[in-house]
């Protein structure tokens, strides 16, 4: 159990787990070295353990990942306001399991799209600057 505990301690000695809403979550850690994963809850769908997001808040969402200077990774429900508020941006649907739903309907499946910035090359660098 201690070798257990102390790779844990070694796997998460740099990660930090913060209980705050996500848009002060993103201001307070956004820098260019940051990665964003954000997984909010679906716009659609049978929803049982969560209140669903809004169209309102996927174009919040949206608005704020337009400015932030990281890197980030989203996943949503695959639907076409979604893919709308993320025009522009990488997006690669996937078919992922339905894990809160599996005791009912062992093996069914849902669309989710993977949602990724601008290629690289459209996104201003951000590179140091030598002097001297």
């Amino acid at each position: 159990m201690l070798a257990k505990l102390t790779s844990f301690h070694a796997r998460l000695d740099r990660v930090t787990i913060e209980c705050l809403p996500w848009d002060r979550c993103m201001k307070v850690y956004d820098s260019p070295d940051t990665l964003f994963y954000l997984d909010p809850p679906y716009t659609s769908g049978e929803v049982r353990a969560y209140a669903p997001w809004t169209d309102a808040d996927v174009s919040n969402l949206a608005a704020v990942l337009r400015d932030v200077r990281g890197s980030w990774i989203l996943t949503l429900n695959d639907s076409p306001f979604n893919r709308q508020a993320f025009d522009g941006c990488r997006i690669q649907a996937v078919s992922t399991a339905a894990f809160m739903r599996n005791a009912r309907r062992p093996g069914s499946l849902f669309g989710e799209i993977v949602i990724r910035p601008p290629s690289e090359k459209s996104r201003p660098a951000h590179r140091a600057v030598k002097r001297g």
